[in-house]
Formats: structure tokens, sequence, C-alpha cells
């Protein structure tokens, strides 16, 4: 490195042969510590992953719980592990910055759509658009599961109003017990 075939004749040309090595030699000074942080960080995170596998491979075998079960709960983890779950409106420091108008703009933007698919909130805001704003603002939380996850259980008493804005949902109501509620 540093060695040219065509070597400096005057004093500006072997500064500017100076400099373009200094500025090469930062340059691959920047590369190679970008390349080795990301591959630290990609092996935290696999040592993260495997950490957790294996507390969830002890707690398992501690507990007794029987290898089919285990097997199950293993692969459900292990399928799930590497999602990469979307960002919360509350992990999004810089959105609490946001005047109330601006936030109340902001979640009707977001949801306002997914509720006018409602025919009650079709009408509500038909009569007065800043309601459904205000709702938007006041009164929707977004709740993302994975699949196979439990939106509500059969028997419980609804706390909420609930609308699916992507993906599939299976009902299944459980069998009788005997038991009253």
């Amino acid at each position: 490195m540093g060695s040219l075939s065509i070597n400096p004749t005057n004093s500006w040309e072997r500064a500017f042969t100076v400099c373009c090595l200094v500025i090469g030699f930062i340059i691959a000074s920047l590369l190679v510590s970008s390349l080795s942080s990301w591959l630290v960080q990609k092996q935290i995170l696999r040592q993260e992953k495997e950490s957790a596998m294996l507390a969830l491979r002890q707690f398992l075998r501690e507990n007794a719980v029987s290898t089919g079960l285990a097997s199950r709960i293993h692969q459900h983890v292990q399928s799930r592990i590497n999602i990469k779950p979307r960002l919360r409106e509350e992990q999004v420091v810089a959105l609490e910055m946001l005047t109330p108008a601006l936030k109340g703009e902001l979640r009707h933007d977001m949801w306002g759509r997914h509720l006018l698919m409602l025919p009650l909130m079709r009408t509500w805001h038909s009569l007065d658009p800043k309601l459904l704003e205000e709702i938007c603002l006041t009164a929707v939380s977004h709740r993302l599961l994975a699949a196979g996850h439990e939106l509500f259980n059969p028997g419980d008493d609804a706390e909420a109003a609930l609308v699916l804005i992507s993906g599939n949902i299976a009902y299944s109501p459980c069998r009788s017990s005997g038991l009253d509620r």
C-alpha cells in the first residue's frame, strides 16, 4: 500500500499523494471498524437468542415437562425468536414531544380509516368529524398478536371492542365444563 508506479516530481504532487494515502487509510479504517461492529452486534444477538433457548430448555427440564410438549414449546419459541416486533407508539420517545392536536391527527391518520369500516363510526363521523379524531386519541389502543396467541377467552367479560386490521382470526368456543360462571 502506498506504492505508486507514477512518482511525484514536485512538492504539490507529493502533498497530493500524501493526502490521497491518508484519505485512503481513513476510509479503509472506517470500513473495517463498521464491518467489525456489525459482526459483533450479530454475534451478541445470536448469543442472546442461544441464551434464551438454553434457559427455556433448562426450565422445561427442571419442571419435568413432557417431551412432546417441550418439543412443541421449543419449536414455537424457535419460530418466533427471529421475528423483529413492530415498534409500538409508546416505544417512540419523540412522539411524546407532539402537541395533543398533532398527536390526535397522527392517531386519526393511523387508526381512523380502520374505524371508518364500522357503520357506527361512519355515522358518528358524518355527524361530527372531530369526534373520530378524539376517539382515536383517547380510546384506541393497538395490540399485535403472533399466530396462535389468544385474543380473549370464552366467558371473559368484554373490556373493549376489537377491530381486526390484518390477518385471520379463528374463534373456537370452549366446551362446556359443567361449571357456570
